[in-house]
């Protein structure tokens, strides 16, 4: 995360590096060594940076990372234009709080929980890994490959990530952000899936947010373009102009149908309510599927296979894994032109919005830059 040093911290700093406590100078000595271990970017401005290089207080390191701070003011101080969210400290408060796209984080706060690795919280790794990816391709298209992404992937476990959020971002104080599935299955449902909804429900003080994804699922939102790579025949076409054909004939159908395992006329009959009218209603529009049930009597329950009407083939339940693979392959990952390959892509939109966020909160310096 990019943290700025408003102007008118000077006198709070200089008091410190004159008389304050060490417990009290302890605040800035683990946003230097944030910054130093390319954690986080502390944009510090020069004034005050010289005078941390000048007091005896800070060990060599530090006033040497001050300096570094210092040299490249000018430079990283054009990301506060750019991230969508960024922490600014301040000196009084107990507590951080999020007030328009900026974090004031007070100083007192850093002294007791200090600055932590960004924890990224995800269902699974997978989902992590590609949030991830999607964070580097917004550092790759603002023209920042200069700098990282640094975050520790943490597995929630599926239903069990509402207790994994809770421990990480407010039981141990760590700067966190959550993002899970809606499991959401059509588009008139607004109620989310039940760890979405266990998310929302997390609170307490700390520096954490909260995403929840548009669609059904991670999968929902790869750049088609991307699995057009992936998976080169979806319904006998690549599956960026199959979801073309699809989405004319009925609206939303990427972002709410489960694409790992596809779906069956059965299956669409033995729903209920707006769920079933929804998919059903799929079934009816797109031409390769028939009108009707070709079982009369069809008895089929556990075995949805058996049923022979397809309202749309399965993608694959690897086919994140393999977004991941394909993407961190040992080629592409330092391409700062990898994402040419699938974007734009017509559904790219929380592609976007996911990387804008997550290397907002994981965004640091490479340590061989020199910055």
């Amino acid at each position: 995360m990019l943290i700025v040093f408003p102007e008118d911290t000077e006198h709070f700093v200089n008091t410190l590096c004159s008389s304050g406590s060490v417990e009290k100078l302890r605040c800035l000595t683990k946003l230097l060594h944030a910054h130093g271990d390319g954690n986080h970017i502390v944009l510090i401005p020069p004034s005050i940076c010289r005078t941390i290089e000048s007091c005896t207080r800070f060990s060599e390191e530090q006033r040497g990372i001050a300096k570094k701070i210092r040299l490249k003011f000018s430079e990283l101080s054009q990301l506060q234009n750019i991230l969508q969210i960024y922490g600014k400290v301040c000196t009084n408060g107990a507590e951080p709080r999020l007030h328009s796209g900026v974090w004031n984080i007070p100083l007192d706060w850093v002294a007791q929980h200090g600055v932590s690795q960004a924890h990224l919280i995800c269902e699974d790794l997978y989902d992590c890994q590609i949030s991830h990816e999607a964070a580097r391709d917004f550092l790759n298209t603002s023209d920042l490959s200069r700098l990282k992404i640094s975050l520790d992937h943490t597995s929630g476990g599926g239903g069990n990530t509402h207790r994994v959020f809770k421990a990480e971002a407010i039981d141990a104080s760590k700067i966190s952000l959550c993002v899970v599935d809606s499991d959401r299955t059509h588009p008139g449902l607004s109620t989310l899936g039940a760890t979405a909804q266990s998310c929302l429900s997390v609170s307490g003080t700390g520096l954490y947010e909260l995403m929840i994804s548009d669609g059904r699922e991670f999968e929902n939102h790869l750049p088609l373009r991307l699995i057009d790579k992936l998976r080169p025949s979806w319904h006998a076409d690549r599956p960026s102009v199959t979801q073309a054909k699809f989405s004319a004939l009925h609206p939303c159908f990427e972002l709410f149908a489960d694409l790992k395992v596809g779906l069956r006329r059965r299956e669409a009959e033995s729903m209920s309510g707006e769920c079933k009218s929804y998919w059903e209603a799929c079934a009816d529009a797109f031409p390769h599927s028939n009108n009707k049930c070709c079982l009369t009597g069809c008895s089929v329950t556990k075995k949805e296979d058996a049923c022979k009407q397809v309202i749309f083939e399965p993608l694959g339940r690897t086919l994140l894994k393999d977004a991941v693979a394909y993407l961190t392959d040992d080629k592409r990952i330092s391409s700062p032109k990898r994402s040419t390959e699938y974007l734009p892509s017509p559904n790219d939109a929380f592609w976007k919005v996911l990387g804008q966020k997550v290397a907002a909160y994981g965004i640091g310096i490479k340590i061989n830059t020199g910055i």
